[in-house]
């Protein structure tokens, strides 16, 4: 079903490929070729996954050189992202999404993205609204990847809290509209420019560096690093307070009225309240 589902995107979009049906994890069918550019929406959270046989000597488990262990049997995560890095040419880059619990998972899945992160592989990191997709309404995140990175951009990553970034056409669907999708690309464009002095925006984007993100524990959580963003005006603290007040003064008045009728109607229906 994937295969035609794939085969029907590329005849509807006037693209040609070479599809081919194989179990990514253990029978790599491209496992021989590189490529300038790696985009996937991978299985979230796939378990059971047949960790046990991946062999010790399995390519995909280098890391710029470094040996990193074999992602848990109860989540491939990671399996798909170290696949993602194997498959990229030495100026290659990649964009894949990706479960939250990637960006913070500890143990094994810990370790790899230490690794991932201290061989500066990491260039991008978007944290979405929740409900984008039909079949899942759990929140995801953008990975950008990119094998060598320019000279301004090594030692850092791009991190872009995008949550709030979004317009509901359902009760249970959300959607990214053409200007939050801008507001996104700008940043990624001012980050390829150089022009990182522009890029910082409390509370929504902030350029980050690998001794920042160690202090972090390399969690790549973009919120622990764009910070929040406060809601001040131009109304004093005594002024909201005043305001606040008298809000509440008349609410208690509300409550007390509606608590006299209440008792009034009990007892006439013959109970005390």
């Amino acid at each position: 079903m994937a295969w035609k589902l794939t085969k029907m995107n590329l005849v509807i979009r006037g693209v040609e490929g070479d599809i081919r049906v194989g179990d990514s994890y253990h029978d790599d069918k491209f496992y021989d070729m590189r490529f300038d550019f790696v985009t996937s929406n991978p299985p979230f959270n796939d378990s059971e996954w047949g960790a046990e046989r991946i062999k010790p000597d399995d390519p995909r488990l280098r890391v710029n050189g470094f040996k990193v262990p074999v992602p848990p049997n109860n989540n491939a995560n990671y399996m798909w992202i170290l696949h993602f890095i194997y498959h990229l040419a030495p100026k290659g880059k990649a964009g894949f999404v990706m479960a939250n619990g990637a960006l913070s998972a500890g143990g094994v899945e810990g370790e790899i993205r230490m690794a991932i992160v201290r061989a500066d592989l990491v260039y991008g990191i978007v944290a979405c609204p929740s409900k984008l997709f039909y079949n899942v309404s759990l929140p995801v995140s953008l990975w950008f990847v990119r094998k060598e990175k320019p000279e301004h951009m090594k030692g850092k990553v791009l991190f872009i809290n995008a949550k709030d970034l979004y317009t509901p056409i359902s009760r249970r669907q959300n959607e990214m509209r053409d200007e939050h999708i801008a507001r996104i690309a700008d940043k990624f464009r001012l980050f390829e420019n150089g022009e990182l002095e522009r890029i910082d925006e409390v509370g929504f984007a902030k350029v980050a560096t690998i001794e920042e993100i160690a202090k972090n524990g390399y969690v790549l959580t973009p919120g622990r690093y764009v910070g929040v963003k406060l809601d001040l005006d131009d109304e004093s603290f005594d002024e909201k307070m005043r305001v606040y007040s008298e809000e509440l003064s008349n609410l208690l008045k509300e409550e007390e009225e509606l608590t006299r009728k209440v008792r009034g109607v009990m007892k006439s229906l013959g109970y005390e309240v």
